[in-house]
C-alpha cells in the first residue's frame, strides 16, 4: 500500500505544480522541479508502470531517484509550507 499511495501522491502534486485552468491560485501543495535535479528530470519521465500493479511502477527499471522523492512525499504529508510567491 505506501509504495502505490507514495506513487499516486507523487503523481497528484506534479499535476498540482500546474497552474489550474481557472488562471486562479493553486490550491493544494505541489512538487516543483527544476534543472538543478537532472537525475529526477532523466530518470522520472521514462518510469514505466508495472505489468501487474499499474498502480506501481516497474521496479526493474531505474526507480531510484523514483523512490526517493516518492518516501518524501508520503512521509511528509502535511508538513509542506504554506506560502504566498509574489512576482512574475
Amino acid at each position: 500500500g505506501s509504495r502505490i499511495n507514495g506513487w499516486q501522491r507523487m503523481r497528484t502534486m506534479l499535476k498540482n505544480a500546474h497552474p489550474p485552468a481557472s488562471g486562479g491560485p493553486r490550491e493544494h501543495p505541489g512538487l516543483f522541479v527544476t534543472d538543478a535535479c537532472p537525475h529526477f528530470l532523466r530518470t522520472i519521465p521514462s518510469l514505466s508502470r508495472d505489468d501487474k500493479n499499474p498502480d506501481d511502477v516497474d521496479t526493474e527499471a531505474e526507480d531510484h531517484v523514483g523512490d526517493e522523492v516518492r518516501y518524501e512525499v508520503y512521509t511528509n504529508v502535511g508538513r509542506f509550507a504554506k506560502k504566498k510567491v509574489v512576482g512574475r
